[in-house]
């Protein structure tokens, strides 16, 4: 409860919680885009579904309506640490237009080990694409 205040009252966060509004309001679970750190201004994206929304393909339009979230608001470039074997969530972030990151590329620092970090690639013909 604590971290969950701190993370809605903290300006320099994303934080969009997803309901479903056909089952009483019920929450899904979040996306977030928190500021990363680095020397180079980037943000960092993270998806939390509930264990009861799991399944049930709600995923990627979480992640797609959070992700046209954060391009509205500017939080470019968002990148993405998920480890190595969650291979749900890298399906996940490259179905919604996440790509992994060059190795030389400046927002590679602080990548903890057993993670690959990816960036978000703006698809062509989308309203924040090229």
């Amino acid at each position: 409860t604590a971290w969950m205040t701190r993370a809605l009252s903290t300006p320099t966060r994303l934080f969009a919680i997803a309901v479903d509004r056909t089952a009483a309001q019920t929450r899904l679970g979040y996306v977030r885009a928190d500021p990363a750190g680095h020397d180079t201004p980037a943000w960092m994206a993270s998806l939390c579904l509930h264990s009861t929304a799991r399944g049930r393909g709600l995923a990627q339009p979480v992640l797609r309506a959070g992700v046209a979230l954060a391009a509205k608001a500017g939080l470019m470039p968002l990148l993405a640490d998920i480890h190595i074997t969650n291979l749900a969530s890298l399906k996940v972030f490259a179905a919604c237009g996440f790509a992994p990151l060059p190795a030389d590329c400046p927002h590679a620092a602080g990548l903890h080990s057993g993670f690959d970090r990816f960036i978000y690639i703006p698809v062509e013909g989308t309203h924040h694409g090229h």
